[in-house]
C-alpha cells in the first residue's frame, strides 16, 4: 500500500531520466520521468517541493505519481527599514 508523502527534490540525473527526493522524514526515494505528473521532467529543479506516492519497491523505495507543491506564497510586507511610498500626486494639485 501507498502513503501520500512530501518532499524536496534532492538531485536529478538528467541524462538518464531519473532523480532523488529525500522525503520529510528524511528517506531517500527514486523516481522516474514516467512517475511524474503536471509538469515535464526538463522543468524539474533540485529543492522543488513535491508531493508523492510512496512504495516499496524490489530496489527499494520509489515514488510514484510525483506532483510538484505550488511555491510558498511570498510575503507582501516591505522590508523594515523602508520609508512608505508616497501618496500619489493628482494632476490638479499642481495647479
Amino acid at each position: 500500500m501507498a502513503d501520500v508523502r512530501r518532499g524536496r527534490i534532492q538531485r536529478l540525473v538528467r541524462g538518464r531520466g531519473y532523480g532523488f527526493i529525500e522525503s520529510r522524514e528524511g528517506q531517500m526515494v527514486f523516481f522516474h520521468r514516467d512517475d511524474l505528473i503536471g509538469i515535464p521532467f526538463e522543468r524539474l529543479q533540485e529543492g522543488m517541493e513535491v508531493e508523492f506516492l510512496f512504495n516499496f519497491a524490489e530496489r527499494g523505495s520509489r515514488a510514484k505519481d510525483v506532483r510538484p507543491l505550488p511555491p510558498p506564497a511570498a510575503e507582501s510586507r516591505k522590508p523594515e527599514g523602508h520609508a512608505a511610498d508616497p501618496a500619489p500626486v493628482s494632476p490638479r494639485s499642481r495647479i
